[in-house]
């Protein structure tokens, strides 16, 4: 693989809509993608990177500021080179495209691919996590959402109101 058969990918990562952009190594748009976050629209999003590298997931270098989760996971897992940065230094390769520094997501898409492409030196490239550590994780993710689940039903009352529970105990006169 040749520095002109890279590709430079930028994923602006949101909870539930990421935006991917595709460059090419002279920095030319090969094009741009919103994913859903699940598991059908990833494999989709590989896919499709695969088909712009030709197969070789190798030469397809991708950059986002989150480290870690499922996007992270499912690319690295496909052998995808990824690079993290942190978000303070995006903010600073972002005023390369907009002096205001406004925060959009395309542009940030954008801005990570061609920050990756650039000054490379600057990302942090990831490695994929043990199995038991990704066990762990998902088994902490688990945890939480079972004690937020638990705490919302121990807060609810079984009148309907909120809060917590509520008991009304009426009020009688001393006997005597």
């Amino acid at each position: 693989m040749t520095d002109d058969e890279r590709i430079f990918v930028g994923v602006d990562w949101a909870t539930e809509l990421h935006q991917v952009c595709a460059l090419d190594a002279s920095g030319d748009l090969l094009g741009e993608r919103q994913v859903k976050h699940t598991g059908a629209d990833l494999a989709e999003l590989c896919r499709w990177l695969l088909e712009l590298a030709s197969g070789d997931p190798q030469s397809v270098l991708i950059s986002i500021e989150i480290p870690h989760g499922a996007v992270v996971d499912t690319l690295l897992e496909q052998r995808f080179r990824v690079h993290a940065i942190n978000p303070k230094q995006l903010d600073r390769f972002r005023d390369r495209f907009s002096p205001s520094g406004a925060k959009d997501d395309r542009r940030d898409a954008l801005v990570l691919a061609d920050s990756l492409r650039t000054d490379g030196c600057a990302f942090r490239a990831l490695e994929p996590d043990a199995a038991w550590v990704i066990e762990l994780r998902e088994q902490s993710r688990m945890h939480d959402e079972l004690a937020a689940e638990r705490t919302k039903l121990l807060r609810g009352t079984p009148n309907g109101g909120s809060g917590a529970f509520s008991l009304h105990v009426p009020w009688r006169d001393a006997p005597g």
